[in-house]
């Protein structure tokens, strides 16, 4: 596994994607914040095996986490054949902040998470 894309979609667009509300990727460890979420009750695991992964959050919720940014996460540095990946490394970020904020607090969107292996 070299890292992780995330989707985020309202739940009628997970079946047929179309513009994503927001997406980025990230190196190991990527998943954290996620798996946080979990444990504390603010998201729920919908399964999958990393092809993808999916998750249900609240649009509440997920505003709140990235009006103040992308996750940040402590996944180690990656050497490749021909990449490097630097510790807590995210790249290729579009978030649509003012369109998530639109949307009913209490709606659950989907978050697809890709392992970019």
């Amino acid at each position: 596994m070299l890292g992780w894309e995330f989707f985020i979609r309202r739940q009628g667009d997970a079946d047929a994607p179309g513009p994503a509300l927001a997406s980025w990727q990230t190196g190991l460890g990527g998943t954290d914040w996620l798996d946080g979420l979990v444990s504390k009750g603010l998201a729920i695991d919908l399964g999958g095996n990393g092809y993808p992964n999916r998750y249900g959050v609240s649009a509440g919720a997920l505003v709140a986490i990235l009006a103040q940014g992308l996750p940040k996460h402590g996944g180690p540095l990656v050497l490749g054949d021909d990449y490097v990946t630097p510790s807590g490394w995210t790249a290729k970020a579009t978030i649509n902040v003012a369109r998530m904020r639109e949307l009913n607090p209490s709606e659950i969107l989907v978050i697809e998470a890709w392992d970019q292996s």
